[in-house]
């Protein structure tokens, strides 16, 4: 499971009010700056411990600052396999 930031901004913000640079809060929790700025600019979406990592940074509740995108690997996968079954069975 991935997560997205709902408002990029606002974590920019509470980032230089908690006192740091971007580069700084970074290493303060443990990511290279260009990750943090690749998430910050919504390019690339955490892992839930990445995305705690921020919250807990910026003194924020995860759930207030991120969302969970899409579902579980096996749903995805279940997915994927029922339509190349329904593929399958159009074949035939």
């Amino acid at each position: 499971m991935k997560m997205r930031l709902k408002s990029p901004d606002y974590v920019r913000n509470q980032i230089a009010l908690s006192g740091y640079s971007q580069n700084l809060f970074a290493r303060h929790i443990g990511i290279t700056s260009g990750y943090l700025s690749l998430i910050l600019n919504q390019e690339v979406d955490p892992s839930p411990t990445i995305a705690k990592k921020i919250s807990d940074g910026i003194g924020e509740n995860i759930k207030d600052i991120f969302f969970a995108l899409g579902g579980l690997k096996s749903e995805t996968k279940e997915k994927v396999q029922l339509k190349g079954g329904e593929r399958n069975e159009k074949a035939k």
